[in-house]
């Protein structure tokens, strides 16, 4: 290769490089929006509260109502940002899952595990969670089965010459068995 395409393709990697970021801040103003619309409506978008009076109250200012920094600070903030960071660790599991996988349609459902899970949650349902509330019981169930369906795809993982896509196929066997 000659200098002049070394730096036609440096020049169209740091285009590329450039729109990357501008998505990324553009998805990030998204989240940020809608970081506040969630907590300005709250989970019934019955009692909405003024987005500017929200942003005073994560801001810290004085004059805003005591009432309204209750609902915010203490309801409706917590509930919001346990969204960003739930989305944000599914997205990160997602993605973990594909990349160990090499396969772009890889997921918790296709490997059975969403299925386990789902199994887990409504045993608890049906048969009660051994004293426990439910709030606490069902995602206990949850992430038993889960974990159970995650060791029987590890055991057929460290088995010798098993690919990924035996993998995804004992997955899928999982998915029907769960």
């Amino acid at each position: 290769m000659n200098d002049s395409v070394v730096a036609e393709i440096v020049r169209n990697q740091r285009k590329l490089e450039g729109k990357r970021w501008l998505i990324v801040l553009m998805f990030l103003i998204i989240a940020a929006v809608s970081f506040l619309f969630d907590i300005a409506t709250g989970p019934a978008m019955t009692d909405t509260l003024p987005v500017g009076e929200v942003v005073n109250v994560l801001l810290g200012k004085p004059e805003t109502d005591e009432m309204n920094r209750l609902i915010v600070m203490d309801l409706r903030l917590p509930i919001a940002v346990m969204a960003l960071v739930v989305g944000a660790a599914l997205g990160v599991g997602g993605a973990e899952i594909q990349t160990l996988l090499n396969n772009p349609m890889a997921s918790p459902y296709t490997l059975g595990l969403a299925a386990a899970a789902g199994l887990g949650a409504s045993a608890v349902i049906a048969f009660g969670g051994f004293g426990l509330p439910e709030t606490v019981a069902v995602p206990i169930g949850a992430f038993v089965m889960t974990m159970l369906a995650s060791g029987i795809l590890f055991l057929f993982a460290s088995a010798r010459r098993f690919n990924s896509a035996m993998l995804v196929l004992v997955g899928i066997a999982l998915l029907f068995l769960f």
